[in-house]
């Protein structure tokens, strides 16, 4: 069964396709390293000089000070309620941002020492987290405030999990299960395929659930399936939804990428965009702004109309973007597999700024008001929204796969456990 890792790998043999009507030319020159006094990220270096002079009243009247041990917040609470944060894959929290050097108040590790938990994405509910291990076959009710799991329950391989209309949604190995998400007691069990594997979004009662090849729509109060739509020639890798459209991405390695609208009442299809640069994506689109945003292993970001996937603008980076990018007050912010983030204008597609974090990529970005956050090879990197200056770092030596934003805390996911960080600022 085709895994999240293995998506990024399928990427990078899609072959070469299409040219494109509208790219922005170069790109801005890389954040520079702060003023003196400050580390490359922007970070103080507070050491003493020895050119510094301390009177001896000074030296006598100094009392050592202590550094207060960094706590979680009395409550958590995030609108991270999907995968990709909402039915649109915006990836936005409209919270604060935490900042300064990021510590773990909690760590969640439920595996044997140096097995692969292949977590999920962790979503929210009235200040209780979920997140499921594909290998644990397991998902967990956590106490964000703590770590500490309030209830589990097994499932078959978990893929994702939603909280929809009251309603705990899985997808996993043995189809599309319902919870009650204060005790994990099952609701249902949709009767549908049992080959899930792929991401899955939705909206107003209903989750839209890639198989594969195709998409289903099921009503989240009684698990039964609306419709399913046409199966596609090629892989479905993601959806999003937004004023009664889906769009989904889809490719192969025959044949370049494409986004491909749908009518959300009966699953028709409605359009289809032309082909993404390089052979296609291994992710999820996000929506707004009237605009559907899809990367690809081709280095290039694209928008298209979600009327009628008419291209928009694209946008160029130095490195594969096939992972779904983030958008927050009309900026797409998107991380190249050359390490390096991007903010681009949601509009015209203008490059805002970028910068280099200097390590691997892995995680897509996630936004909140303020700060813009990537997992990398080396830990948790946080961005300030306007200039691109580094204001935000939690380093540890494991690929940081999932970053959530919630109220005072990020819940971020490595592949052997789960961390609640909370900053200085």
């Amino acid at each position: 069964m085709m895994r999240r890792r293995q998506f990024l790998a399928a990427g990078a043999v899609l072959s070469t396709a299409g040219c494109l009507r509208s790219v922005t030319e170069g790109n801005a020159t890389e954040t520079e390293g702060g003023p003196d006094g400050t580390t490359e990220a922007g970070f103080s270096d507070a050491s003493t000089t020895d050119d510094e002079v301390r009177t001896e009243s000074e030296t006598e009247t100094e009392t050592e000070t202590t550094t207060a041990t960094p706590e979680a917040p009395e409550t958590v609470t995030s609108g991270w309620s999907m995968p990709h944060a909402g039915p649109a894959n915006q990836r936005y929290a409209d919270v604060d941002g935490v900042r300064g050097d990021l510590t773990a108040v909690w760590t969640f590790e439920p595996g044997d020492e140096g097995i692969p938990l292949d977590l999920t994405e962790p979503v929210f509910r009235d200040g209780t987290a979920y997140v499921a291990s594909n290998t644990e076959d397991t998902v967990w009710a956590l106490d964000p405030t703590s770590g500490t799991p309030e209830w589990s329950v097994e499932v078959d391989g978990p893929n994702d999990q939603a909280i929809i209309d009251g309603t705990l949604v899985v997808a996993g190995d043995a189809g599309v299960r319902g919870f009650d998400p204060e005790s994990g007691d099952e609701r249902w069990t949709a009767d549908v395929d049992a080959r899930y594997y792929q991401f899955h979004s939705a909206s107003d009662g209903t989750a839209y659930v890639v198989d594969g090849t195709s998409v289903y729509a099921i009503d989240v109060e009684t698990g039964d399936s609306a419709w399913r739509s046409q199966e596609f020639e090629e892989n479905v890798w993601g959806l999003a939804v937004r004023n009664g459209t889906i769009c989904l991405t889809q490719s192969s390695n025959q044949n370049p990428g494409k986004v491909v609208g749908l009518d959300a009442d009966d699953g028709t299809e409605l359009w289809r965009s032309g082909g993404l640069s390089g052979g296609g994506t291994s992710s999820a689109p996000s929506m707004a702004d009237g605009r559907v945003f899809a990367g690809d292993v081709g280095h290039m970001i694209h928008a298209f109309g979600v009327d009628d996937g008419s291209r928009a603008w694209a946008g160029q980076t130095n490195g594969s973007t096939h992972i779904t990018p983030a958008v927050g007050d009309s900026t797409v912010y998107a991380m190249g597999a050359g390490s390096t983030v991007y903010a681009f204008g949601s509009e015209y597609g203008s490059l805002e700024w970028q910068v280099d974090t200097g390590t691997g990529e892995y995680s897509s970005p996630a936004v909140t008001r303020d700060t813009v956050y990537v997992g990398t090879e080396a830990g948790v990197h946080g961005f300030d929204r306007e200039s691109g200056d580094e204001v935000a770092r939690f380093e540890i030596d494991e690929i940081v796969e999932q970053i959530v934003p919630a109220s005072g805390l990020l819940v971020a996911t490595s592949d052997t456990a789960a961390y609640g960080l909370v900053g200085t600022e």
